[in-house]
């Protein structure tokens, strides 16, 4: 789509067009605002995951990680779910909120400590 500025005549008398900037809705950015490749991208997070010990299928499997990780060292989940973006803890739990073996032994642990059993 284009509009016309008010002002702007061409040599002939008439308005002439002027194509809308277009508007770049994403995260990451170049350092000029240019939008990141997204292949470029994904070998930066192949190369930062293979650096923490972390597997790379995906973007999103990195994500999902993130999260299931900060949940199991026992970041809240409003803040985990303000991170994701989600609008709701439920999205979250639904979503991140499976328990690893591990987990699911420290909270028992934990109640039975409480418990003082």
């Amino acid at each position: 789509m284009v509009s016309a500025k008010a002002g702007e005549l061409s040599s002939y008398g008439q308005l002439r067009t002027v194509p809308r900037p277009r508007r770049v809705i994403g995260v990451f950015t170049t350092e000029l605002g240019a939008p990141v490749d997204p292949r470029n991208f994904l070998r930066v997070m192949e190369v930062a995951a293979k650096a923490a010990g972390v597997e790379c299928d995906d973007v999103h499997a990195l994500r999902h990680s993130a999260a299931v990780r900060w949940l199991e060292s026992g970041v809240h989940i409003k803040a985990v779910a303000d991170l994701r973006g989600h609008s709701s803890i439920s999205i979250t739990g639904d979503i991140y909120g499976h328990t690893s073996d591990d987990t699911a032994r420290t909270a028992v642990e934990r109640l039975s400590g409480a418990l003082g059993l």
